[in-house]
């Protein structure tokens, strides 16, 4: 009998690798559909097969059709969409059988939550702690105390956000909130029907540019995960979904944004459990605690804080007592070949002058509002 089939939509990154080997330990066939002609999943003893698929972001259609013909040829039965990717492939649920699962929401639900403003109200709306947000014709209906913060209602890795004293110059398609101070917090959940299996909170102990790049998970943030278990309950989530958080002084918890997909939170996560949560083999699991890091791009914020004495002791330390997210002795090239698998994410970091993690997801992320929602 052949193994069952999953298709990962994403090989590029270190969730995708927990992904990929969580599913091949369960028995499964793991394909990956990536646009890159090399990435961190193709090296992996847990992948059987990589398939290049077109560039969103020069042709959807195109994308789509390829990800619907890597389904169908190789007989997958689930499809679980990783990253940026999963506004699009959400579509996918409309195209396929019924007998084919797409781990995630609907297009329209995914892209409720990726538009930052039209979260913040529906947030807001639910009862739960979020900033006062406002379209640029009424930023000046915001009184805040703290300042504002300007940002795009759709983006990634915290690109073109703005903190200003005035709630002046918002752009067309970019929103005004009223700024929160306190402890970032992120959290991440794996929801079905409306159910949390799985909840971890961290915090930014590291980061190359905007993007954490080491991680502190040794406390919970008992706040954000009543937020988190509060908002998933109400808008019967089932998919991969985290949040940026404010803690203020008082502990109340601020949900700045959410983002729809797996992040550095799915660590946290057993990689034993991932698989079994998202096929229903397990109905939950208890996140982990501790230090973790992508040694790569932490070593490269290392050598980049040079100039820097006390940054760089900071970081040394926290890579010394942090455990990297991608190393198993049991499949260890994905780790040990990191340049050169990541080569094609290299070649545009350099080209742009730009930190791989800011490049990474240009190619795959949706940047402007659906006309029906604009």
């Amino acid at each position: 009998m052949p193994a069952r089939c999953v298709v990962l939509t994403l090989g590029r990154l270190p969730v995708a690798l927990d992904l990929a080997r969580s599913f091949a330990g369960l028995g499964y066939r793991v394909v990956v559909a990536e646009p890159l002609s090399m990435h961190l999943c193709g090296m992996s003893r847990a992948v059987a097969r990589s398939v290049r698929v077109s560039d969103p972001q020069q042709d959807a259609d195109a994308y789509l059709d390829d990800l619907e013909r890597v389904v169908r040829d190789e007989g997958a039965e689930l499809v679980v969409p990783v990253s940026e990717e999963t506004p699009r492939v959400a579509a996918l649920k409309a195209r396929l059988p019924e007998d084919i699962r797409v781990f995630s929401a609907t297009q329209d639900e995914v892209l409720a939550l990726h538009d930052k403003y039209r979260f913040a109200e529906t947030a807001r709306r639910l009862g739960l702690d979020a900033p006062a947000s406002r379209l640029p014709d009424a930023a000046d209906e915001l009184d805040a105390a703290d300042g504002y913060v300007i940002k795009p209602r759709y983006s990634c890795s915290g690109r073109d956000v703005r903190v200003q004293e005035k709630p002046t110059g918002a752009r067309s398609g970019e929103f005004v909130q009223a700024r929160v101070v306190g402890e970032e917090v992120s959290g991440f959940a794996i929801a079905l029907d409306g159910r949390v299996l799985v909840c971890s909170t961290y915090r930014a102990a590291v980061t190359s540019g905007s993007v954490a790049v080491c991680f502190d998970g040794t406390e919970p943030v008992p706040a954000a995960e009543r937020w988190i278990q509060a908002f998933v309950a109400a808008t019967g989530h089932t998919g991969f979904v985290a949040f940026d958080f404010i803690v203020d002084d008082a502990g109340r918890c601020w949900a700045l944004e959410c983002n729809p997909r797996a992040t550095s939170g799915l660590h946290f996560v057993a990689e034993s459990d991932l698989a079994k949560l998202i096929t229903g083999a397990a109905d939950s699991a208890t996140a982990k605690r501790g230090k973790l890091t992508e040694s790569w791009s932490c070593f490269t914020a290392l050598l980049g804080s040079l100039p820097d004495r006390r940054r760089f002791g900071r970081i040394l330390e926290e890579l010394r007592h942090a455990r990297d997210v991608s190393w198993r002795a049991s499949d260890p090239w994905p780790f040990l070949l990191m340049p050169i698998n990541t080569a094609p994410l290299l070649a545009r970091a350099l080209l742009a002058r730009e930190t791989v993690a800011a490049v990474a997801m240009r190619d795959l992320e949706w940047r402007e509002a659906p006309s029906a929602l604009s």
